[in-house]
């Protein structure tokens, strides 16, 4: 996994409302509000970084630093994260 690219999909919007990160899937001018999610502060990070350049590898070596947490706990966290994204359809897999 470390090796892999992530590109975020074009379908999504990433807002800030009250206080809350959200992205929100949208179709044309439609958004599916039962898809809607809220980030806290390193998931909002990760996807900031799911770039399309970056491995995950990196993405965790930068946010180990950010954050000042273990490089296991966070790659448990943007295992599931990533794999939640994916299963959503708001990422796609650049190179493995």
């Amino acid at each position: 996994m470390s090796e892999t690219i992530y590109t975020r999909s074009g379908s999504v919007v990433k807002r800030s409302v009250a206080g809350e990160v959200l992205l929100v899937p949208v179709s044309g001018h439609l958004a599916d509000l039962q898809r809607v999610f809220v980030l806290d502060e390193v998931g909002s990070e990760i996807w900031d970084r799911l770039d399309g350049r970056r491995t995950l590898e990196q993405i965790e070596q930068e946010l180990v630093e950010i954050f000042e947490v273990s490089g296991e706990a966070l790659r448990a966290d943007m295992q599931g994260f990533v794999g939640e994204l994916q299963e959503a359809g708001l990422l796609a897999r650049s190179v493995e």
